[in-house]
């Protein structure tokens, strides 16, 4: 039988922390075809002779389009990463992939740096410039993209999220890329979100809940979506979009969190402990019925993010950028000890709404003003945003443009490292 050599080239290449976050890098990729022998990746430190080889996993992933586009997922752990280097990787096949590179962490790094936005999208794809200009550079540790891909993933029979993973590669192969599932990853029961990430927890969660750590800092990525009822769709091979609610899979997502937070808040080697989720508990824009009318769902997991003292809860959903006081129970809880500074020892969570680093459904517009005391700024147009961490009690957040890079918003949080975890009235 005659194959194609194409049809074993790598494609869609990206990497994720592994479970360790300084030793280990998780590499993902397809192929249309399954080659005889599991594809091995090569590599070791950039410049050096000398190279490892981690052996893969092939599992076939079928969309549930009417065409049942089918192609393999590869998954290889690389393994004994040394701190604060920079490796090269290839991917051999037949053919093999191009060369990728990546920096491991340093040990113990107490300044890390993140870049976060959500809602990115294959057309409009209006940050992707700047975002492959700063993988070039270095410029974060790692990339959060905290939900809504390619718009969608599963369409043209899955073919979108093909083209949308090979726009990116530049991106997510050079950086460690961590996901969130949002309501655009909903079709099929998230059928090509759980196929086609590979983030910590895999074999437990399918990266619908999990946690990882960028140097000293604690995330937790949460499923919104197991809240929600999604109505059927025509035209997608009689499967509907039936995802959610799932009320079993909520108590486990919300043990999950519950164990992890305990963990995190009694571990001495975490300063800053983070959550994000695709849809927002506070928004003031033109889709703001997300946040009013249908965030009944929000309470179970704001209680449990007070209750542990979590820092900063990063959002998207909404195309636009907002950021919050610090805020609980839609009550403002600024901090008191500083006037003039709001975010210094605040007394709850940080919210920060950024899902508008661009797609084919343009940006929403802040059509009412503010709709609660808790809004402090918001801004309408496409970008996305910098948390960078100072050391254990200072953070410096900023919201830049997608096109130019000019920053729209920033903030100095100052957490009080002093006290114990957790939040109180």
């Amino acid at each position: 039988v005659l194959v194609k050599a194409d049809e074993y080239a790598p494609s869609q290449v990206h990497i994720s922390l592994g479970q360790n976050k300084v030793s280990e890098m998780t590499v993902t990729w397809s192929t249309v075809s399954d080659p005889d022998e599991n594809p091995q990746v090569a590599y070791g430190e950039c410049g050096s002779t000398s190279s490892e080889l981690s052996p893969s996993t092939s599992t076939k992933f079928v969309d549930n389009g009417t065409l049942h586009h089918t192609q393999y997922i590869h998954r290889a752990t690389l393994v004994n990463l040394l701190p604060d280097h920079e490796y090269c990787y290839r991917i051999q096949s037949n053919p093999s992939s191009s060369q990728y590179s990546f920096m491991t962490m340093p040990s113990n790094l107490t300044n890390p740096s993140i870049t976060v936005y959500g809602d990115l999208g294959l057309q409009n794809a209006r940050s992707v410039p700047l975002l492959t200009s700063e993988t070039e550079s270095r410029r974060s540790h790692a990339i959060v993209h905290n939900g809504d891909f390619a718009y969608d993933m599963f369409t043209n029979n899955a073919t979108r999220g093909d083209e949308w993973f090979n726009m990116m590669q530049p991106i997510m192969a050079n950086t460690p890329y961590m996901v969130s599932i949002g309501n655009h990853e909903g079709m099929y029961d998230a059928l090509n979100y759980r196929a086609r990430f590979t983030m910590p927890d895999f074999d437990l969660t399918e990266n619908l809940f999990f946690s990882f750590d960028i140097g000293r800092s604690h995330w937790i990525s949460y499923d919104t979506e197991v809240y929600f009822v999604y109505e059927a769709t025509e035209g997608h091979g009689g499967v509907g979009r039936n995802f959610g609610p799932y009320p079993e899979l909520a108590l486990l997502q919300y043990q999950y969190i519950e164990a992890d937070l305990l963990a995190a808040t009694q571990n001495s080697d975490i300063d800053w402990i983070v959550v994000y989720g695709h849809r927002p508990m506070y928004c003031s824009d033109s889709d703001d019925a997300d946040c009013l009318s249908l965030a009944t769902w929000k309470t179970d997991l704001e209680d449990l993010f007070f209750k542990y003292g979590v820092d900063i809860i990063f959002e998207a959903h909404q195309h636009s950028y907002e950021r919050l006081w610090p805020t609980y129970d839609s009550t403002v809880l600024n901090g008191t000890e500083d006037a003039n500074d709001p975010y210094f020892h605040p007394g709850a969570p940080v919210h920060l709404v950024s899902g508008a680093a661009g797609c084919d459904e343009d940006l929403q517009v802040f059509d009412d003003g503010p709709l609660g005391p808790w809004s402090a700024f918001r801004n309408s147009s496409y970008g996305f945003g910098h948390l960078d961490i100072v050391n254990a009690s200072t953070a410096l957040w900023e919201e830049v443009h997608g096109g130019s890079g000019n920053v729209v918003d920033s903030i100095t949080i100052t957490r009080d490292n002093t006290k114990p975890r957790g939040w109180s009235l």
